[in-house]
């Protein structure tokens, strides 16, 4: 039984006991005010009759009537209390100790219910109620002990599969519902730990450690907004509940810290964003789901601050975590597309596909990769002329010029040096007739084979073009 429950029947005691001392009811009329109320189905009015006359006059008979009342209630731990008093007064009150012995069997409490039985059997040898329920009581209480060393071993399915069985015989335990739902988190099976823990709460809604458990599991899940909310309302209950406290602070520390991330990365601060990412990873290494998500955050702002090798190492780190996650394979993937690595990338991403065979954006992603190791294997006339993917025209054009005016064959001297600058100078023509035109550029981009025409390129070899020069 719970303190809480025994605080409620002391004070229940004292209230009964001055209410008694004032009324100066005596045992007789105590009895009848209190049969008379249960018959009349007014329990609560019953309730505090009993408990005068328990405490002014216990006896085997009131503990035993005021235990039908809380049955009624289902409050089977007042039950329960209520039960033992009556036994212990009259140690040969057969009923109490099968009345007992069934209640404990359906809560769960199997080893105590099978002395129940163990101890009315003793009283009546042939009592039919008890030779059934004794080996189902056994039987059960086997299964809980077998279930609570799988747990010590965590061999937690095994354990589970042992809870399991004894909630089939303890259909009414809100304590094994606990320990299954405690079971089902270790086993990171978070929706079956909302059920459990639903059903908990059913019976009792002041069950704090189910609400901090609900929280965990949507924490875990992702849905942060929904784990605060049974945390504040587990502090409004008991503001200094050690559990619910300490979940709460890291979750609040982990949104302002992964917030903050997000706003650096949206202002284009990579890698402060990277930083940030990766102090949030610290703040609580218990939930690898949360920490497999913050790597994949880190590798994109880090790959997309130019640092692709520490992007592929964030990735991989989130991949350790769960392979089976899509979008950690994406993003290393793009990270080894900033890098060059494409035949890497397009492993990556055909692992992502593999994993999710209908996601559209992995299949674009694994095309893309494609396109690019296709288009790596030929000229690069973005490097030729030394800009970037996005140049613009007037950049396209500058860039020409000054490449054009430094390899032109007229400023180099000696035959070799005269030969490279030819080839120089062709290819430099060659990319600016691509990039310049933009029907030949955009097929470019796409990868698509684009062939300057024969008498351009016999033009660049005899003449050398229309550029004209002007040395001192």
């Amino acid at each position: 039984m719970r303190v809480s429950h025994f605080v409620v029947i002391l004070c229940s005691m004292v209230l009964a006991v001055q209410a008694a001392a004032k009324a100066k009811i005596s045992k007789s009329q105590l009895e009848s005010l209190a049969d008379t109320a249960a018959r009349k189905g007014a329990i609560n009015e019953a309730l505090r009759y009993y408990g005068q006359l328990v405490f002014q006059y216990p006896s085997q008979l009131a503990y035993w009537k005021r235990s039908q009342l809380y049955h009624r209630q289902k409050k089977y731990d007042k039950e329960i209390y209520d039960l033992q008093k009556a036994v212990d007064l009259d140690p040969k009150f057969h009923k109490g100790h099968v009345e007992m012995g069934k209640l404990n069997l359906v809560t769960g409490n199997c080893e105590k219910a099978t002395e129940n039985f163990v101890s009315a059997l003793k009283l009546k040898p042939k009592d039919k109620i008890s030779s059934e329920k004794l080996p189902v009581s056994q039987q059960c209480s086997n299964a809980i002990q077998s279930a609570e060393q799988s747990a010590t071993q965590e061999r937690w399915e095994e354990s589970k599969h042992f809870l399991t069985e004894a909630m089939k015989i303890a259909y009414n335990s809100n304590k094994l519902l606990l320990k299954r739902a405690e079971i089902n988190f270790a086993l990171a099976d978070y929706q079956s730990v909302l059920v459990d823990t639903r059903s908990v709460l059913k019976m009792d809604k002041n069950d704090l450690e189910s609400l901090h458990l609900r929280g965990l599991s949507y924490y875990r899940m992702g849905d942060h907004d929904v784990a605060l909310a049974h945390y504040k309302e587990g502090l409004r209950s008991d503001p200094e509940h050690s559990k619910i406290k300490k979940s709460y602070n890291i979750l609040k520390n982990l949104i302002r810290t992964t917030n903050a991330a997000k706003n650096s990365q949206d202002d284009g601060d990579y890698a402060e964003a990277a930083e940030k990412y990766e102090k949030a990873i610290h703040i609580d290494p218990t939930n690898y789901e949360n920490i497999c998500q913050l790597y994949i955050r880190k590798c994109e702002a880090l790959h997309k601050s130019g640092d692709w090798e520490a992007g592929v190492e964030a990735c991989t780190k989130a991949i350790t975590y769960n392979e089976d996650d899509i979008y950690a394979w994406m993003q290393r993937g793009e990270a080894k597309i900033r890098g060059e690595q494409y035949d890497d990338a397009i492993r990556d991403f055909t692992k992502a596909t593999e994993i999710d065979e209908h996601s559209q954006e992995a299949k674009d992603a694994l095309h893309k990769a494609q396109l690019e190791l296709k288009k790596s294997q030929r000229k690069n006339y973005y490097k030729i002329l030394g800009v970037s993917n996005n140049a613009n025209e007037k950049e396209i054009k500058r860039a020409f010029r000054k490449a054009a005016l430094k390899w032109h064959p007229d400023k180099h001297k000696g035959e070799e040096a005269q030969k490279i600058a030819e080839k120089e100078f062709r290819e430099i023509n060659e990319a600016n007739e691509i990039l310049s035109d933009a029907e030949k550029r955009g097929r470019f981009d796409r990868g698509e084979d684009v062939e300057v025409p024969q008498q351009q390129q016999q033009q660049w070899n005899n003449g050398f073009g229309n550029f004209e020069f002007h040395f001192n």
